[in-house]
């Protein structure tokens, strides 16, 4: 009897600990619910498809699948869409953290563990950033670890089980191209379902009796996936989707692989994680080995992101509750250890490495401001005598705030992007009549002027003002607009001369300044009854 009630008050513990959890991951997600001022221009993308998809069509133009594009589109009347738009993201998010937690609770058995865990997956940079913004890398997150959740922990596969698998990685497949990815990671955790991975499967004999047995369930699976998947791939070859020509419009040097390396290693809000995963290796590889779909998924994920380098680091963002997971499991494994020679060594490596690498490439998800970077650096350095002492609860408690801040700074230094184009396109919407020509390629101008609903909505189109035969009278009169929306928010670079141009007169001027940089969106408008 005193058992049963010893286990009932440490269960008790354990879920008020995970509800505090909760509750600060929530309050985060509504303080910040509405901090951007903007959103990314693939936001706009997706947007713009849910206000055709209201209008039972999709449009043909659009590279995306049409998932969250369907589930944006059944928004109530009256409710603007970006509100609508970010409580979607945010009801995403949530069910991903309570999956997450059910997740770990797999694979970790002591509560503080489990909790570091969950504060790590709340306050990670880049998951926090991407679970703010309206895009669809955190529904795709929650599609892909659901499905290689039930690979991982189920007991027994049955056809009803696969059939149910291949419905889950068929919905990540209409989220995002990405899903072929998570299609090929989850058959290959079929094939390898309760099986470790070792040499054995070299053999041919061994491998196809193997195959064979699981034959049924892989068949099962694919078939939920294709059925999943037929009305889109009725509308739309996947092959020949805009994506996959992308890689070959870019060069592959030193520093992308340096990029690449320097995001990967600062993934998780403090400098010192890489150096956990590495000591606590053997730990990693027998998780990896015994969860073989998942393997699978975080290579391949790997080898994508490298390839589409432009999308670092929030092509990492689906793989992100994995590494977590990894971090702790070899956390737990030596938190208690000394730190040894060769591990000192390799920390220091790690610090310098992030100082090195953000001293030269300035990247946003690794803090460019000088005084902050500093301060961080510092506490790494801290945090690493900490360890040394085997301070273990003060270096938790500065890790916490290392990642905390790291977080904040990331989402504060980018809530202004594309702030003077937002604005001067809501006031183009807004104020004037005609056709709005605009230098905008980020479809901020584009949704605003075209697709957001406004009172006055006009039709605008992409024109290119950089060129400056462009801006001269008679191409103008030709081009058939009666306004211009001119930005410098994609050049930096880029000047005007209006003033050598009187046919062209600003009525409205938007200027900020964000990190540093000045930025300005200027509505302006065409006189065509000018004569030279």
């Amino acid at each position: 009897m005193k058992l049963n009630k010893s286990t009932s008050l440490r269960s008790k513990i354990i879920w008020f600990d995970k509800a505090l959890i909760f509750l600060f991951f929530l309050s985060l997600h509504l303080v910040f619910f509405n901090i951007n001022v903007a959103e990314w221009g693939d936001s706009y993308r997706f947007l713009r498809a849910s206000e055709i998809v209201r209008n039972f069509s999709y449009p043909a133009d659009e590279k995306r699948p049409p998932l969250f594009s369907i589930i944006l589109a059944v928004r109530p009347n009256g409710v603007e869409q970006i509100l609508w738009g970010r409580a979607v993201v945010l009801v995403f998010s949530i069910f991903l953290f309570i999956l997450f937690n059910s997740f770990v609770s797999k694979y970790v058995k002591e509560r503080k563990y489990q909790n570091l865990a969950l504060v790590l997956f709340t306050l990670n940079p880049v998951l926090f950033y991407w679970s703010i913004r309206i895009m669809s890398d955190i529904p795709f997150a929650l599609f892909s670890l659901l499905a290689l959740y039930f690979v991982s922990t189920w007991k027994i596969l049955d056809v009803g089980r696969s059939f149910l698998l291949g419905f889950i990685v068929g919905l990540s497949i209409l989220t995002r191209f990405e899903g072929y990815i998570c299609f090929l990671a989850v058959l290959i955790g079929i094939l390898f379902f309760r099986e470790k991975l070792n040499l054995s499967f070299l053999n041919p004999r061994l491998f196809f009796k193997h195959l064979w047995k699981k034959l049924p369930y892989m068949l099962t699976f694919m078939s939920a996936s294709f059925l999943t998947i037929l009305p889109y791939l009725l509308f739309r070859n996947p092959f020949a989707s805009a994506y996959l020509g992308e890689p070959t419009g870019r060069s592959y040097d030193f520093k992308t692989i340096w990029i690449y390396v320097a995001s990967l290693a600062g993934l998780f809000g403090f400098v010192l994680a890489p150096y956990f995963i590495v000591k606590g290796r053997k730990v990693v590889w027998e998780y990896l080995a015994g969860n073989v779909g998942i393997f699978a998924f975080l290579v391949m994920e790997l080898v994508l992101i490298l390839i589409w380098p432009a999308a670092m680091p929030r092509l990492f963002v689906a793989i992100l509750p994995f590494l977590i997971l990894l971090l702790v499991l070899a956390y737990s494994d030596g938190a208690e250890k000394k730190i040894s020679k060769k591990g000192l060594i390799l920390a220091l490596c790690l610090i310098a490495f992030f100082v090195v690498s953000q001293y030269f490439l300035k990247l946003q998800f690794l803090i460019p401001n000088k005084i902050y970077f500093a301060l961080l650096v510092f506490a790494q350095f801290v945090g690493l005598i900490l360890l040394f002492l085997k301070r273990t609860k003060a270096f938790l408690l500065l890790t916490f705030l290392s990642v905390l801040s790291w977080s904040f700074f990331v989402v504060w230094i980018q809530k202004d992007i594309f702030i003077s184009i937002k604005n001067a396109a809501q006031y183009a919407s807004l104020n004037v009549d005609g056709v709005v020509g605009y230098n905008d390629v980020s479809s901020v101008s584009d949704w605003y002027l075209n697709y957001s609903g406004t009172p006055r909505a006009n039709r605008g189109f992409y024109y290119n003002a950089e060129v400056k035969k462009n801006l001269e009278f008679n191409t103008l009169l030709k081009s058939g607009v009666d306004y211009l929306l001119l930005t410098n928010e994609h050049n930096i670079t880029m000047t005007l001369d209006l003033e050598k141009r009187p046919y062209l007169a600003i009525i409205k001027e938007f200027r900020y300044n964000v990190d540093g940089k000045d930025f300005f969106a200027e509505v302006v408008k065409f006189n065509k009854e000018w004569q030279k």
